[in-house]
């Protein structure tokens, strides 16, 4: 009985930290873009243009900050998979069916939100080398 106390505890708490790292995503997600966005007001909002070496200094400062968020996202998604996979495995042994019960288990090929993500903040670097290469 002890065993499953455990493993009851231990779903629960991968359930919890699946919210966590969901959240961390979009919050991660908020400040990209509030930052990018802050940024893409100094370099292209202005009437009185910033001098060459500000805006490329702006300019490689955004893009390093999207690969870093790039990378701290997907880090959470990670850690989410993760959690995602081991909350699987213990509804076999603690007969729960909140995950499983999902539609397209057990692959889950559909994952519209990741891909989401994910093309955004590819799109962002993207923009702030475009953006470096034609001295927008």
């Amino acid at each position: 009985m002890i065993n499953m106390q455990n493993k009851i505890q231990e779903y629960l708490d991968c359930s919890n930290n699946m919210r966590h790292y969901g959240n961390h995503q979009v919050t991660l997600l908020a400040v990209l873009v509030a930052i990018n966005g802050a940024v893409a007001t100094l370099v292209f909002g202005s009437d009185i243009r910033a001098g060459f070496y500000e805006d490329l200094g702006a300019k490689l400062f955004a893009l390093g900050l999207s690969v870093l968020f790039a990378i701290k996202i997907q880090s959470a998604l990670y850690m989410w998979t993760h959690c995602f996979k081991r909350a699987v495995k213990l509804e076999g042994e603690i007969e729960f069916e909140q995950y499983t019960s999902l539609p397209d288990y057990p692959r889950f090929r559909l994952r519209p939100a990741k891909w989401a993500i994910q093309f955004f903040v590819l799109m962002t670097i993207v923009f702030w080398v475009l953006a470096l290469i034609n001295q927008w």
